[in-house]
């Protein structure tokens, strides 16, 4: 407080009776943005039908405000993973400007031409929402030219957005619809603030990041070392980094999301997991490779 009030070129007392901590400067920046962008955003949206044109409005109109405190922004944001900060926008302290934010998008719903259930409309501006936040983590550490990478992301992002809202909507996806609803509540926002905070901390320049006990002790890589900085890559589309730091991983989380996929999809549609057993010379062979793999890239380590 005291370095802001000789910036502020005042006292350090009238620097506390306006704002009692740094915190509360930080949140009185947050609630100023929120205020000013509202009418902003609504504006924008004005005579748009289209939900997919309405909430590029919601986001690009938010990009637009932030562009003037990028920097700022992107300093704040490495107190997004844990939800006790008060900075973090996932804590009770910013709860009335992130349901503002929420309401906007709300409103970007209710306006668009997309037909939404009623089980899913009471909970989709929150899961947009995190698709915002994460939206603007890509765009704080998007160092293409005009930040083109960010608009090719939305463009793609927000049509497979819609297409997954009009297919929510065939009845036969109600019990899809609900199951997937709970999920959704009970894990999103830890995978977000799990993916900000590995998308944040490179594992490669932090040392909190759990060590391989393998590794400790004989000093080579097991099957597994490395992933932890592949999924940093892949979070940074770094695909050919990922490749380097570990390829079986980079290979097999396609494959895992696609298998969960479809052992979702089996519970939810016939209520019971599909019963697929692996051979057992298939088993053998996963072994095998994952040992090969080891042993050659040991190989190249040494």
């Amino acid at each position: 407080m005291r370095d802001i009030a000789r910036k502020a070129g005042v006292a350090l007392g009238a620097a506390y009776y306006y704002f009692s901590s740094k915190e509360a400067i930080v949140l009185a920046f947050y609630e100023e943005m929120q205020a000013n962008s509202h009418d902003a955003i609504l504006q924008a949206m004005d005579g748009r039908k289209k939900l997919k044109d309405r909430l590029r409005c919601v986001l690009e109109m938010r990009l637009q405000l932030l562009e003037p405190n990028r920097k700022f922004c992107d300093a704040l944001f490495r107190h997004a993973p844990d939800p006790r900060d008060p900075l973090s926008p996932f804590s009770e302290q910013t709860r009335p400007i992130r349901e503002r934010a929420i309401e906007q998008l709300r409103i970007a719903v209710e306006g668009g031409d997309v037909k939404v259930p009623s089980d899913l409309k009471a909970r989709l501006p929150y899961l947009l929402w995190l698709y915002q936040m994460g939206t603007i983590l890509f765009w704080l550490y998007d160092q293409s030219p005009r930040q083109q990478r960010t608009s090719q992301l939305m463009e793609k992002s927000l049509g497979l957005i819609i297409g997954l809202l009009r297919l929510s909507s065939l009845p036969l996806m109600k019990p899809l619809r609900k199951s997937m609803l709970e999920l959704v509540e009970t894990v999103a926002g830890t995978f977000v603030l799990g993916s900000v905070f590995v998308y944040n901390f490179s594992p490669t320049e932090h040392s909190f990041y759990p060590r391989c006990l393998f590794h400790a002790l004989t000093g080579l890589q097991c099957p597994g070392c490395g992933a932890t900085r592949a999924f940093y890559q892949l979070l940074h589309l770094h695909f050919q980094e990922a490749l380097h730091y570990n390829a079986l991983f980079t290979i097999l989380a396609p494959l895992a999301l696609v298998w969960f996929m479809y052992w979702y999809y089996s519970v939810m549609r016939f209520e019971h997991a599909p019963n697929i057993r692996m051979p057992r010379t298939a088993a053998i062979g996963c072994c095998l490779i994952a040992l090969i793999f080891a042993v050659v890239r040991n190989m190249s380590f040494n």
